[in-house]
């Protein structure tokens, strides 16, 4: 189809000449109605005499006052944009540029289709490298596939980041090759099969591979957890029955908080849920299965760190004072988040490069393009009541134009006026062309006989009972791009609206005008930005509250297992939460939604982390192991915290805080958790 700003004068204006009588712009109309015939025949008269008038397509005698020029005029049309055998090109200042529109089949966030038209557009670049000319391009794909190769790299590292830090503490705790071997495993099961499902969405999200590279840190936990358990216990099942309990509460608490993810309304949110939970609980029966079938390590350096971490236990006397600490800092929390600063604008998560938006803006500004996202939405219960409520419309568009708040707008109803407007013009034609003294003036000044006046109202009389209908404009080339503005079909009762799409920046200040505007003409503004934010504003309320809600519920089913342990198992990843918003607020990152959903994680993770020590009442094992799974994990979402990509930077930064602040809680609460 072609864009707006593509078509041929003539081929545009040609369908219109037989419907000059019914078109008329506002401005005439309004004239000719309060008595300002005069104003009219003075303007005609000043254009015939102006080297830049507006251009006429009758002659005087078809066409005195200039009306269907005028009208032509009148419309809101996109950039002038001109054309020679080469194609469409601007001039602007002391600059030129040649138009290219290209359309492509397929999605723009297709890697495929990404990769045909990037490699297309790199090798007409090179063919003009060396001439002075600078090219800019404007689309939707062009940041898809940027977001694509920025994405690619974040997967790469921190996919290889998490394995060579999860390699390394093996190394440090175990010193033996085989437990690299047998980590390894669960790892790709538990992947693998995450894929596998994700792949029920129809494809997986770029950002769902990347949050699923951080994942292989959390999911890691159970290996430690079993191997340490098992290398300082000769007895198989001995190990299954004392730490199988802590990796069912473990498992569930972490699947718990990923579902979580599930109930928002974003689909990449929703397959990240089903990527987690699905890869950890592949990940948790691969451990619990087969793990048992292998013998124990017997690793000498394991018992060596077992017998360090003894010694210096009862060295430290971690108590009181540890507490102590602990409430400082909760307090000192609790004052930071009086002072909390949040933001649910959906244009926080834009990932384009300020070079890219700012050549985007370029382009855009160029051909007059309309704003993205933000445009009237005109209902009504047939098409033609759309098209009159839109006419209603106009004049105050028009009003906002010539202040400056829009550059221009874009309508149906201008280039398909409502029956009853072309009634209407009809009528006001024939009430200008009526005999009386300044007519009368005008044809003398002219010198156009009485006799051609008579045959030009003999001729509209002709044309009193003709209508420009849809069935007749919906198979002219302009409607091509309109129809696209027309939301259901207006030849039967499937027709629900027009969009009404403007034309300018629209800033806060301007975006509250375009609402009054829009109420006192019984029509809707809508801008999908704002709905959208708000829709997060909406969600981050509701998962807040849902976040207490689960950590008292959670309370209550460890109660039952710990009693009084299970206070400092659910206060570790709660006070650990608040200190990390603290921290935030401090370097100045405003709470998001992402931020909260990540408060989900790190109740998981914290939780992990207190069910296995409260369990194992402490054990030197369980502390090595909770300390490598919070090293491994940290690690994972500290490179996410890295990532050029807001959703996935928020969810680090918060997640890493959250996990280091609940190792170091758990630490603090080791002397609780023995009795």
């Amino acid at each position: 189809s072609q864009n707006l700003t593509q078509f041929d004068f003539d081929d545009f204006v040609k369908p219109y000449r037989q419907y000059r009588f019914q078109l008329l712009d506002h401005q005439t109309f309004s004239k000719i109605h309060t008595d300002k015939t005069k104003d009219i025949i003075d303007k005609t008269l000043r254009e015939m005499v102006t080297p830049f008038a507006t251009p006429r397509i009758f002659s005087v005698v078809e066409d005195p006052f200039n009306l269907f020029g005028t009208w032509l005029r009148s419309l809101p049309t996109p950039a002038q944009l001109n054309q020679d055998e080469n194609g469409v090109f601007i001039v602007e200042g002391n600059y030129f540029y040649r138009i290219i529109f290209a359309e492509f089949d397929g999605d723009a966030f297709d890697l495929q289709v990404q990769e045909s038209v990037i490699d297309a557009v790199t090798h007409g670049r090179k063919t003009i490298q060396n001439s002075n000319v600078q090219v800019y391009h404007s689309g939707l794909l062009f940041h898809a596939a940027a977001g694509t190769a920025q994405t690619k790299w974040e997967l790469s590292t921190i996919g290889v980041g998490s394995l060579i830090g999860i390699f390394t503490l093996m190394m440090i705790i175990f010193g033996r090759l085989r437990v690299l071997l047998i980590t390894v495993i669960p790892l790709i099961v538990g992947c693998s099969v995450a894929l596998s499902i994700s792949l029920l969405f129809g494809r997986v999200h770029m950002i769902t591979l990347v949050f699923g590279a951080s994942l292989v840190g959390v999911s890691v936990d159970y290996i430690f957890h079993y191997l340490c358990a098992k290398d300082t216990n000769d007895k198989v099942s001995d190990v299954g029955k004392s730490i199988f309990p802590a990796l069912v509460l473990g498992l569930s608490s972490s699947v718990a908080a990923y579902a979580s993810l599930a109930l928002t309304p974003f689909p990449g949110l929703q397959q990240m849920a089903v990527f987690a939970v699905t890869g950890l609980i592949s990940t948790w029966l691969t451990v619990v299965l087969w793990y048992p079938l292998f013998k124990p390590i017997s690793s000498k350096v394991l018992q060596k760190r077992i017998e360090a971490l003894k010694r210096y236990r009862d060295k430290a006397k971690i108590g009181d004072r540890s507490i102590f600490s602990v409430l400082v800092l909760l307090i000192f929390s609790l004052g930071l988040l009086t002072q909390v600063k949040v933001e649910d604008d959906i244009r926080m998560l834009n990932t384009s490069s300020e070079e890219s938006m700012n050549e985007e803006q370029f382009v855009q500004k160029l051909l007059q393009s309309p704003a993205s996202g933000q445009y009237f939405l005109v209902e009504g219960e047939t098409f033609q009541q759309a098209l009159q409520r839109e006419e209603q419309l106009r004049p105050k568009l028009d009003r906002l134009v010539e202040e400056g708040v829009l550059h221009s707008y874009q309508l149906v109803s201008a280039f398909l006026p409502s029956i009853n407007l072309q009634q209407k013009n009809h009528q006001s034609i024939r009430l200008l062309l009526n005999s009386h003294e300044d007519t009368e003036a005008f044809w003398s000044t002219l010198g156009i006989p009485i006799s051609d006046i008579d045959l030009l109202r003999k001729s509209l009389d002709d044309h009193s009972k003709k209508q420009l209908t849809y069935e007749s404009w919906q198979s002219w080339a302009v409607s091509d791009w309109f129809r696209k503005l027309i939301i259901g079909d207006p030849l039967t009762n499937n027709f629900e609206a027009n969009l009404v799409l403007v034309v300018g920046d629209v800033t806060a200040e301007n975006q509250m005008r375009l609402n009054r505007v829009a109420s006192q003409s019984k029509v809707l503004f809508i801008d999908k930005a704002a709905y959208i934010s708000d829709v997060f504003y909406q969600y981050r309320k509701q998962i807040s509250v849902w976040l207490v809600v689960i950590y008292f519920l959670i309370g209550s089913v460890l109660f039952l297992r710990f009693r009084k342990r299970a206070l400092y198992v659910v206060a570790t990843p709660a006070i650990a939460t608040l200190i990390a918003i603290g921290i935030l607020m401090i370097v100045g990152q405003p709470l998001t939604l992402f931020h909260i959903l990540a408060a989900l994680l790190v109740l998981g993770v914290g939780l992990d982390m207190g069910i296995f020590l409260a369990e194992s009442k402490s054990a030197n094992h369980a502390v090595i192991a909770v300390s490598a799974s919070a090293m491994s994990t940290m690690l994972a979402f500290g490179l996410l915290a890295l990532s050029d990509t807001p959703v996935l930077k928020f969810f680090g930064q918060m997640a890493m805080l959250g996990i280091a602040f609940s190792w170091i809680l758990a630490n603090a609460f080791l002397r609780n958790y023995e009795t």
